[in-house]
């Protein structure tokens, strides 16, 4: 990870702080894209057995509450934009976003109901 993104050497120096709360959580969704995507020489991409074994790792909560067997292949094929059998770090995203989106919403009504 480059100094840009907050990777090793990253505020280093004169006025060095702290990263923010925004810039911890980015560090934290690249480190865990690279952490499945570099198990195999092809390190930009998830193929279809790293992506199954992010989600069940880093996102157990959500492969529990799926209803639907299917859920995990249907979401490769959703994700999949260019069709090549595989999750670029774009198309990661899409997921963590979607995702994301949905869990704000849940947080937005439960504190309007307080």
């Amino acid at each position: 990870m480059s100094k840009q993104c907050g990777g090793p050497g990253a505020g280093a120096g004169a006025g060095a702080r702290d990263p923010t709360a925004l810039e911890k959580c980015m560090q934290g969704i690249i480190e865990v894209f690279h952490k499945y995507a570099d198990s195999d020489k092809d390190c930009q991409y998830l193929s279809n057995k790293e992506f199954k074994e992010m989600l069940k790792n880093e996102l157990p909560s959500f492969i529990a509450a799926q209803k639907d067997p299917n859920v995990v292949d249907n979401l490769i094929r959703s994700l999949d934009d260019n069709n090549d059998n595989k999750v670029d770090f774009k198309e990661f995203l899409n997921l963590i976003a979607g995702l994301s989106f949905s869990c704000e919403r849940m947080y937005a009504q439960k504190k309007m109901k307080k």
